[in-house]
């Protein structure tokens, strides 16, 4: 009987140890935040370079990083 108290109290001091090394990461508020500053990009139809979508310039449905890629291109 001693034996077996012993046992259980160092089963319930491994569990006590063991459960904090496995919960889950807390979920962050910056997460959503990151997500928000996340931007599409698109490609130059021109010469291949990846802008953002805000900055390329698009004529005929094709995006262009540049006016100078957009005059090469027409």
């Amino acid at each position: 009987m001693k034996l077996l108290v012993i046992l259980l109290a160092i089963g319930m001091l491994a569990w006590l140890l063991l459960r904090s090394s496995f919960k889950p990461y807390p979920k962050t508020k910056n997460n959503k935040k990151h997500q928000d500053e996340i931007e599409e990009m698109c490609e130059c139809a021109c010469c291949g370079v990846y802008i953002s979508q805000k900055e390329a310039l698009m004529s005929d449905g094709y995006y262009f990083c540049s006016q100078e890629c957009l005059k090469k291109r027409k």
